[in-house]
């Protein structure tokens, strides 16, 4: 996984972490000023379809990547059905990471806020 360090410099964010769905749900709830979300699929207690599913039954504006364990179709099927804007297959990078980063980026100001590593 990118360290948030290299990716805190790169965009100047904050960077929040949970354990399991149920933490990222309180966590959001606590904070109305994410934008975007990293999500695991494969998380303890609720897991990422389900954590998708309610941001998106909330109506707030999270950009929101799926990092799912595997790539099978089914379930790149299932995940962009869930309410997800990208999926970041593994292997990870910095690379990739930052340019989904970038994209939202670029959605939120209308202008490409920079390039990848």
């Amino acid at each position: 996984m990118p360290g948030c360090d290299h990716v805190r410099r790169t965009f100047y964010g904050k960077i929040l972490q949970t354990g399991d769905g149920k933490e990222a749900i309180d966590l959001l709830e606590k904070n109305h000023d994410i934008s975007l979300g990293l999500i695991d699929i494969k998380m303890p207690d609720m897991n990422g379809l389900e954590v998708a599913k309610i941001i998106r039954k909330s109506k707030r504006k999270i950009f929101l990547i799926a990092q799912p364990a595997y790539s099978f179709n089914e379930e790149v099927e299932e995940i962009m059905s869930a309410g997800f804007d990208r999926i970041l297959l593994k292997p990870l990078s910095h690379e990739k990471l930052l340019e989904m980063i970038n994209i939202h980026s670029s959605s939120i100001t209308g202008r490409n806020s920079g390039g990848c590593c």
